[in-house]
């Protein structure tokens, strides 16, 4: 996989990670389900410690993921 390649498929994941953690209202709205405009998360709103701590560990998280999908193409390759 090149550095590209791997750098985008970084960044995706910290966005989705960080997407994930904003996300956590403490809800069970479901796509069909609309949430109060109380609920929604202001655009201002900041991010806490706990925040920028889980989206550490998912980079390092999905680096690992990384190198297991090299090893894997690696080891079907013969």
């Amino acid at each position: 996989m090149g550095h590209t390649v791997r750098a985008t498929a970084l960044t995706a994941a910290v966005l989705i990670a960080t997407g994930s953690v904003s996300g956590c209202a403490g809800t069970q709205a479901t796509q069909n389900t609309p949430v109060p405009a109380a609920v929604q998360p202001s655009p201002t709103q900041q991010f806490n410690d706990t925040d920028v701590q889980f989206v550490q560990q998912m980079i390092v998280h999905h680096q690992q993921a990384l190198m297991m999908a090299d090893m894997a193409a690696q080891k079907a390759a013969g």
